[in-house]
Formats: structure tokens, C-alpha cells, sequence
């Protein structure tokens, strides 16, 4: 056999090695003498699975069978139920094929890489269990603490949305660290991004512990104060607390071992860094997936019937809802109704499952901090007989290490990159360069030595992508659910709002991967390509917003000067033709300049489409700037003018226009700095062409995808309001179109007609 990476002896493998190591963890050792424990760690394994799988699927089909446990938390728990079905059917499975592969001592080549994707399929199931207890920790106290107001404040909807939500969060943060892993990026940047996620995962598990505080203290606050008997609902509520004192007992015992291997394993190496241990806690962890259900099975005596029932183990009972709702409203007339819709029987068995998980990103942070992913998997295995040296925790053979040592200059000629366009120095990419460039745009170079503003602006740009897709979806799906804002001018609005969500969703992203491996000195091929990918985007998207500025201040203007006839000029299928028309100009001016860049024709004839493109923008802005001055002029006038008070509809046109000369004045800014750039880098080339000042320019361009969204938010009460309530936030307010519109009519009979739509 031989190894991923790492030349080993010639003896054979299943007989004469003795000790076993991956090098992205190799203070974690497998002893291939003393097997007994490992082989019962690996048959128990083998044994709890399929148990595993089969009692989480039977949480899963009794949750959709049963109609008395067809309730909105329980949609939480199938989702979570999911995770744990997948725990036994694909962690427990790889992990025992890792350890059959190592003790067994088999010719399997890359058993360190499969090792690898079982740490990580672990790791992302832990994060996602994690996150969805944090969606279920909140609807539990929203249940418990705000009864009345619980069908208001959550819905069906809602909790697929949280439950979808939980899963991309979880790909999202984990896939970039599997990526960076995987392609032998830099310890920093993955220590960077595992920080962030740990980070997040630590502010989870604090929300996690304070709403199952505050859940416990509103059933013990409800029972101290007690005048009547207590109700059954109020009874099942004080089982729950039981219920959960006893599954944070559980977790605890199961995550301690995990916890004190991570603090003492380089206190004690010898007997803690041995695969018995750490594999020991790591079984431990996947087990939580099986003590779930079972722990709901000896507490639950509904959800103990019903699987019974569906393996035709006990005889169906019937069910009357109807009959236990008028059974709870006699024994507590205020708040009951919600307590049998949405009851705290649902709490009750199904914050066990919650509790169970709790410390789960305790433990994924500490499982971090034992394994230092830095370089790629390899594996080094070691002969009977001979010689070792311990080196700290390490454990390396001499002999080993001197023909690593010869073939380490061999490991760097491999490493040369030669950019396909860029021309560079001639020493070696991953340590002498000092200047990077393409030939598409050789005066804008990338500095390879000072390097620390380029990667805080790479960090920014990380941080800001989610944000900016997070608030473009709100204003798409506000306006989308929002009655009272589906009008004709937020047609344009959503389409300008999708455009800003490719924005974060792709050239944030793109440019982010671009400076990476440039400042990283990786060894791609075709990065110019990519980095011209990704100013072709950037520049499609950026004239593509300005053609619907330009179609919004023209509609804005009609709205505004010409009331009357509003109605007759615009309607939605104009300004959808209008939007779409957009998107197609946009395409077919930017399209072929791209081709004649890509294909190298002449410079003459880019340079003349380029000159057209250009001519077509400034007309674009000169056409946004003066129908928004005409704007402004309109409402000053009609407000210097007024004899009778404002009506609402006058009120917010003003408002609007502000909003207008605000939202034009930030696209300036940070337009200006790009314009800048561009007409002075010829005269100071030594600030203006690093790659500081240019990927500055372009960032704030981004970012104008972002701080729409958020001038929305701050200057509009009415969308601020409706995405407070979709977030569930604040409390949804009655609304009254037609009685709003008939007063308007009384206090400007007017120029009204038009003035209603907005």
C-alpha cells in the first residue's frame, strides 16, 4: 500500500505496524496492538445504528401519522429527528468503516481522507442539531411565556422556513472550513473562519440556556402562585422540567469525557491520546442520536402509545380532542384554548430532545481544538522493533523524517504557479513573489507583501455577503406577502432588489475567492480568468441597477407631477415589460464586450462598444438626476402652495423624494472613489494601482447592495414594520386600505386618484 502523501515501509502493512497517525491530528494515535476495546467500541457501533436509524424514523412517521401529535413545534422535532436518522445511517457508519480499515490494518489507500469526511459529516450533524435546538428553544418560550399571543406570533410557515434556515446556516458555515481543508489553505484563514463559527455556535448554546431557564421559571412561577388545582396541561409542564433536568444530566455525562480529553490530553498524552479514548467520546456524541428517542419513549406516554399502535403492538384508542380542550377550559377558563392548540404537551416531550443537544456546540468547539486540519491527510505508519523519539505530542520516526527532508525540494517545484495572462517574478509563487498582475489590466497590481488592509477587506466582504442577500430577501418577500406594499413603483423595487441579492449572492463571493487565492499565492490555474469572471459580473450588475434607477425616476416623476393621469400612463404591465426590458439592454450592451475582451479582437473595436456603453450610462444619469430634481421642485412647490394641511398621501410623496435625494447622493459617494481610480491612477500609479486602493473602489460599489435595503429600513416606518412582523418581531397591526383611502379623498379631493397607489 501506499499512502496519500507520505512514502512508508516496504514490510507489509497488516502485520508489521504498530502504531498509526493521520498528520492533520497527530497527537491522536491508533494503537494496532492492543486492539480489544477498539474492536468493542467498533461492534457496539455496528450493533446501535440500525437502532438508531429505526427509532428516529419512527419519531419521524409517528409525528406524520398521528394527528394529536400534528402539532407546530413538532415540526421542529421531525426536522431534528432528520439530523439524528442521519447520524446513525451515515456518521456511525463511516466512523466504524474507519476504525475496521485501521485495526484490520487494510491495503485501503486514502483512509485518512475518509477519516477526514467522518470528522467532518460529525461536525456539520453537531452544528445543525445545535441550531435547530435554538429555533425550538425560542418557540418553546414564545409557547410557554406568551400563551395568548402564541398562534399571532407562530405559524406553520414560519417553522419550515426556521427549520430550511437551520440547514443552509449549517452548509454555509461549514462548507467554506471543509473547502479551505481540503484545498491545504493557510492555518490563519481557517482558524478565522472556525472562530467565526465557533462564535456563532457559543451564542447559540447561551440562547439555548436562557430560554430553558426562562421556560422553567415561568412552570415554577405558575405553580408557586397556584390558587386552584392544578389543570393536566399544568401538570405535564411541571413533568417536562423534570424531563429536562434530567436530559441536561444525560448530555453532560455524555459530553464530559469529550471535554476533559480536549483540556488534559497534553497534560496526559500517553493514555488520552490513544484512538480507545477520544474514539470512546466521540461514540458517546453520536449516541445523544439514540438516547433522544429513547428518553422520549420512557417519558412521553402519548408518543410510548403511539409507536406501539403503528408497530400494531396495541390496540388503536380513539382520540377527542374536542373533549379534553372543554376538560382543560373548566379547569383554567383563560389562555386554555391555546394550551391544548399548540399545548405544553408538545413541550413537555419534546424539550427533552432539545436538552439532549444542548452542549453540543461545547463539544464541537473542543473537538476543534483537537484537530489542527492545516495540511492535507496523510498517513505514517511505523514498524515493530524500531526505534522511537517523542517530540511533545508527535510521534516521528528518524529514519522517517530524512526522506521526508530529501523530498521536500521536489514537494515545492510542484507548487510553482505560473498565472495564465499574469506575468511575475521568477521565484518560487508560494514564498518569493512579491507583485501579482494580468495582462488585461497590467497597471492595477496586487501586493504580495503587505497584505494586511487586502485581507481585511476579504474578511468585510465575508462578513457583509450574508447580510446583504439576508436584507434583499426581506424587501423581495415583504413586498411579495405585504398587501398594503404590493403597489406599482414596488414592482421596479423587487426587481432592483433582486439584482442587489446577485450582488452578495454572487460577486461579493467571487471577488472574495479571487483575492484570496491571489493573496494566498495559491496554485490555480486560470485565476486572471476568474478575476475577469468576476469584474464582468460586478460590471453587468452595477449597469444593470442604474437602468432601473433610471426606470424607478421616471416613474417616480409621472407619480409625482402628473396625478391625473398616473393611472393611464403607468400600470403593472408596463413597468414589468419595463424591468424586464432592463435586464435585456443590460445583457446585450455588456455581453458583447465581454466577447470581444475574451476572444482578444482588436482594441479599437472593444474601445468603440466601450465608448457606446458609456455614452448610454451617462445618459442614464443624467436622465436619474433630472427627474429627481423635477421631483424635489414638484413637492416644494405643492408644499409652499398648500392652503388646506397635507394629506397622508402628500406627506409621504415628501418623504419619498427625501429618501430619493438620499439614496442618490450615497450612490455618488460610493461611485466616486471607482471614477477617481480611474481618471488619476495614470498620474499617481504607485497609490492608485495596488490592488488597497482598487478592491476598495470596487467594494463600496458592492456595498450599495446593502445600504439600500438598510436606507429602507431606517427612513421607511411601513416596510420597517412589515419585516419586523415576518420576522415575527413585533406583532402584526390590522390594516385598513380603503377607510385610509377615503379619508385622503376628504382632505384633498384633488389629484388624489393617482396619490392612492402610494
Amino acid at each position: 500500500m501506499e499512502p496519500d502523501i507520505v512514502e512508508t515501509a516496504k514490510n507489509n502493512f497488516s502485520t508489521d505496524r504498530s502504531v498509526f497517525f493521520c498528520s492533520q491530528y497527530e497527537f491522536f494515535t491508533w494503537d494496532l496492538e492492543n486492539t480489544t476495546f477498539p474492536w468493542i467500541i467498533v461492534g457496539s457501533i455496528i450493533l446501535l445504528s440500525p437502532v438508531t436509524i429505526l427509532m428516529n424514523l419512527l419519531v419521524i412517521v409517528t409525528v406524520a401519522k398521528r394527528r394529536d401529535l400534528q402539532k407546530l413545534s413538532n415540526i421542529l422535532l421531525r426536522s431534528l429527528a432528520l439530523v439524528d436518522l442521519l447520524v446513525g445511517a451515515v456518521s456511525m457508519p463511516l466512523s466504524a468503516t474507519v476504525d475496521v480499515l485501521i485495526l484490520r490494518q487494510m491495503p485501503v489507500e486514502y483512509i485518512c481522507d475518509l477519516d477526514l469526511a467522518n470528522i467532518t459529516v460529525l461536525y456539520f450533524l453537531s452544528i445543525l442539531s445545535l441550531y435547530h435546538l435554538t429555533v425550538i428553544a425560542w418557540e418553546r418560550n414564545v409557547a410557554i411565556r406568551k400563551g395568548l399571543q402564541y398562534r399571532v406570533l407562530v405559524s406553520k410557515s414560519l417553522l419550515v422556513k426556521l427549520s430550511i434556515f437551520a440547514w443552509l446556516v449549517a452548509v454555509f458555515s461549514d462548507l467554506p472550513a471543509t473547502i479551505l481543508t481540503i484545498t491545504e489553505e493557510d492555518v490563519e484563514i481557517i482558524d478565522m473562519w472556525m472562530t467565526i463559527e465557533c462564535t456563532l455556535m457559543v451564542i447559540c448554546v447561551i440562547i439555548i440556556a436562557c430560554y430553558n431557564i426562562l421556560v422553567y421559571l415561568g412552570v415554577r412561577k405558575r405553580k408557586k402562585n397556584q390558587i386552584v388545582p392544578l389543570t393536566a396541561n399544568q401538570k405535564m409542564e411541571s413533568k417536562t422540567a423534570k424531563t429536562c433536568g434530567l436530559l441536561t444530566l444525560v448530555i453532560f455525562s455524555s459530553f464530559l469525557p469529550k471535554l476533559l480529553i480536549s483540556i488534559f490530553s497534553e497534560i496526559f498524552p500517553a493514555p488520552l491520546q490513544s484512538n480507545s479514548a477520544f474514539r470512546l467520546t466521540e461514540t458517546l456524541v453520536q449516541l445523544n442520536s439514540l438516547l433522544t428517542p429513547l428518553i422520549y419513549w420512557y417519558r412521553d406516554r402519548r408518543f410510548r402509545n403511539a409507536v406501539l399502535e403503528i408497530l400494531r403492538l396495541r390496540k388503536p384508542q380513539p382520540i377527542h380532542p374536542p373533549v379534553a380542550a372543554r376538560i382543560a377550559c373548566r379547569g383554567n377558563p383563560v389562555g386554555t384554548h391555546l394550551n391544548y392548540k399548540e399545548p405544553h404537551f408538545v413541550f413537555d416531550s419534546h424539550s427533552k430532545q432539545h436538552a439532549i443537544k444542548r452542549v453540543l456546540g461545547v463539544h464541537v468547539f473542543f473537538f476543534y481544538l483537537t484537530v489542527n486540519p492545516s495540511r492535507r491527510p496523510q498517513m505514517i505508519p511505523f514498524k515493530k522493533g524500531e526505534e522511537w523519539h517523542s517530540n511533545g505530542s508527535f510521534l516521528k520516526r528518524l529514519t522517517l523524517n530524512a526522506k521526508l527532508k530529501n523530498k521536500e525540494p521536489e514537494k515545492k517545484e510542484d507548487l510553482k504557479m505560473e498565472p495564465d495572462t499574469g506575468e511575475t517574478a521568477n521565484n518560487n509563487f508560494s514564498t518569493d513573489r512579491s507583485v501579482f498582475f494580468c495582462s488585461q489590466y497590467e497597471f492595477f497590481t496586487w501586493d504580495l507583501e503587505n497584505t494586511t488592509f487586502p485581507w481585511i477587506i476579504v474578511g468585510s466582504i465575508i462578513l457583509l455577503s450574508p447580510v446583504t442577500i439576508l436584507m434583499n430577501l426581506l424587501v423581495i418577500v415583504t413586498i411579495a406577502k405585504r398587501r398594503d406594499l404590493q403597489k406599482l413603483s414596488n414592482i421596479l423595487l423587487r426587481s432592483l432588489a433582486l439584482v442587489d441579492l446577485l450582488v452578495g449572492a454572487v460577486s461579493m463571493p467571487l471577488s472574495a475567492t479571487v483575492d484570496v487565492l491571489i493573496l494566498r499565492q495559491m496554485p490555480v490555474e486560470y485565476i486572471c480568468d476568474l478575476d475577469l469572471a468576476n469584474i464582468t459580473v460586478l460590471y453587468f450588475l452595477s449597469v444593470l441597477s442604474l437602468y432601473h434607477l433610471t426606470a424607478i425616476a421616471w416613474e417616480r416623476n409621472v407619480a409625482i407631477r402628473k396625478g391625473l393621469q398616473y393611472r393611464v400612463l403607468v400600470s403593472k404591465n408596463l413597468l414589468v415589460k419595463l424591468s424586464i426590458f432592463a435586464w435585456l439592454v443590460a445583457a446585450f450592451t455588456d455581453l458583447p464586450a465581454t466577447i470581444l475582451t475574451v476572444t482578444e479582437v482588436g482594441t479599437e473595436i472593444t474601445d468603440m462598444w466601450m465608448t457606446i456603453e458609456c455614452t448610454l450610462m451617462v445618459i442614464c444619469v443624467m436622465i436619474i438626476a433630472c427627474y429627481n430634481i423635477l421631483v424635489y421642485l414638484g413637492v416644494r412647490k405643492r408644499k409652499k402652495n398648500q392652503i388646506v394641511p397635507l394629506t397622508a398621501n402628500q406627506k409621504m410623496e415628501s418623504k419619498t423624494a427625501k429618501i430619493c435625494g438620499l439614496l442618490t447622493l450615497v450612490i455618488f459617494s460610493s461611485f466616486l472613489p471607482k471614477l477617481l481610480i480611474s481618471i488619476f491612477s495614470e498620474i499617481f500609479p504607485a497609490p492608485l494601482q495596488s490592488n488597497s486602493a482598487f478592491r476598495l473602489t470596487e467594494t463600496l460599489v458592492q456595498l450599495n447592495s446593502l445600504l439600500t435595503p438598510l436606507i429602507y429600513w431606517y427612513r421607511d416606518r411601513r416596510f420597517r414594520n412589515a419585516v419586523l412582523e415576518i420576522l415575527r418581531l413585533r406583532k402584526p397591526q390590522p390594516i385598513h386600505p380603503s377607510v385610509a383611502a377615503r379619508i385622503a379623498c376628504r382632505g384633498s379631493p384633488v389629484g388624489t386618484v393617482a396619490e392612492r397607489h402610494d
